[in-house]
């Protein structure tokens, strides 16, 4: 049996295995740098971030912390028409004079009377035989929201903020 030898590769093949090795070895050393270079973040970066996160939140917390205090109100403003709606039911059966919060609280199951900082509730109601009546309800941050009903038919909102000074459209008095 004869052996044979390979034949020889010319010398531009041999060239050609010469740069793919370069060449690999190349993207092999670049692929590490970049492995090096990306490991993290940079200081910098993470500065930036925290910033921006930072404005997000500062931005964000005022404007969550308004909203519940608006929902406080509107709270005590449905407890008030509410209140205010049981005062007519109320009056066409017994007449206006007779309207106390403790008979409302009877006429409609909604209403609450007792004094709660978790929830509104109708702190007072009045009536007079003449038609007129009035409503006052205490939101859960203390603001309190009367509705008043003038025997002539006139209605007037107000408000009145005796804990936070600001509570009614940003004064300690106002209407709605």
């Amino acid at each position: 049996m004869k052996l044979s030898h390979p034949k020889p590769r010319p010398r531009a093949a041999m060239a050609r295995i010469g740069t793919s090795a370069r060449r690999l070895r190349r993207v092999r050393r670049d692929g590490a740098r970049r492995a090096r270079e990306d490991a993290g973040l940079s200081l910098v970066e993470v500065l930036v971030a925290s910033l921006i996160v930072g404005i997000l939140a500062a931005v964000a917390i005022p404007a969550l912390l308004g909203t519940s205090h608006t929902a406080t109100d509107v709270q005590a403003k449905e407890m008030a028409s509410s209140a205010a709606t049981a005062a007519v039911t109320f009056a066409s059966d017994h007449g206006y004079g007779a309207i106390t919060a403790a008979e409302l609280a009877a006429e409609e199951p909604g209403i609450t009377t007792a004094p709660s900082k978790q929830h509104a509730y109708l702190s007072e109601a009045s009536g007079s035989e003449s038609g007129a009546y009035s409503v006052t309800a205490v939101a859960a941050d203390g603001d309190e929201l009367t509705i008043s009903h003038a025997s002539d038919g006139s209605v007037t909102r107000s408000c009145y903020s005796p804990l936070l000074k600001k509570g009614c459209a940003g004064s300690e008095r106002s209407s709605w």
